[in-house]
């Protein structure tokens, strides 16, 4: 069965593919243990056998749908998902950015990773006594990006239109990379903002 990576979004709680079932199966664990200690007969034996047969069936799963992921592992690329602000790729060999902050959705199809960003700018904003504040342009720009796993390749950015023509190359026609609903640009605060300062950097 081929794996494929889970599309990426602004503010994912879980970077890894297995992250959903270690959820369900923490809930699933927490509901059988407070049955058990309510109703201490209601399960039985057969209920403490499914309990066991729960979290062998499980604890499977995470373990299969993290192999799955072990062909980005053993990339030189990595995804850092840091925070919602903070989701971008980094060469792990030469310790360096190569696609910026902002990526909102992956997916990994045929050995190669399709990448959405949205493009975004961070300034030194400096008052008058020559103290700074970051501010930052969430823009409507989007980006597209193409990693190849194999090689390490990666190209991009692409507006959508040459996005579109490298996935018809590639035979990727059915890829939709979507930007997540909760995303909202800023650009008419930032502008505000960044007028009222004294200088930038």
């Amino acid at each position: 069965m081929p794996c494929h990576a889970m599309p990426r979004t602004r503010g994912a709680l879980f970077s890894g593919s297995g992250g959903w079932v270690i959820v369900f199966n923490r809930y699933l664990m927490k509901f059988i243990t407070k049955v058990e200690v309510h109703f201490p007969n209601l399960l039985g034996a057969e209920g403490k056998n499914m309990k066991i047969k729960l979290t062998l069936l499980l604890t499977f799963m995470v373990g299969f749908l993290t192999a799955c992921g072990q062909d980005r592992a053993n990339s030189n690329i990595k995804f850092v998902d840091a925070d919602k602000d903070h989701q971008y790729f980094v060469n792990k060999i030469k310790n360096t950015v190569i696609i910026p902050d902002q990526v909102v959705d992956v997916v990994e199809e045929k050995g190669f990773l399709l990448v959405l960003r949205m493009v975004a700018e961070s300034i030194d904003c400096y008052n008058k006594s020559g103290i700074p504040t970051i501010i930052t342009h969430y823009s409507e720009s989007k980006e597209y990006w193409i990693i190849n796993l194999n090689s390490d390749q990666v190209d991009g950015p692409f507006d959508e239109d040459a996005f579109k023509h490298q996935l018809e190359k590639a035979s990727l026609l059915d890829i939709n990379l979507k930007v997540p609903q909760n995303y909202r640009a800023n650009t008419e605060y930032f502008n505000k903002e960044k007028s009222a300062c004294y200088r930038v950097e």
